[in-house]
């Protein structure tokens, strides 16, 4: 850690329980928005086109049994 940020996390440990808790919340949000911020809109695109495809019958995916079967089967392999 450079002397800068020893510098804030020293003021910071100074300030009362409460706001040091929401300097962190601070901190942590700001490293949230650091993903993907076009991410909602892909996902919208996806699932619209996933949905089309459904209704279209396309791909109509696994029978409820077969979905069933195949968790069974993969929550006896992790026994």
């Amino acid at each position: 850690m450079n002397a800068r940020a020893q510098s804030v996390v020293n003021a910071a440990l100074e300030l009362p329980k409460k706001t040091r808790a929401e300097v962190v919340r601070e901190i942590l949000e700001s490293l949230e928005e650091t993903t993907d911020h076009d991410a909602e809109k892909h996902w919208a695109k996806e699932i619209a086109r996933r949905t089309k495809d459904a209704l279209a019958g396309v791909n109509k995916g696994p029978t409820v049994s077969n979905a069933f079967r195949e968790a069974r089967r993969v929550l006896k392999s992790k026994k």
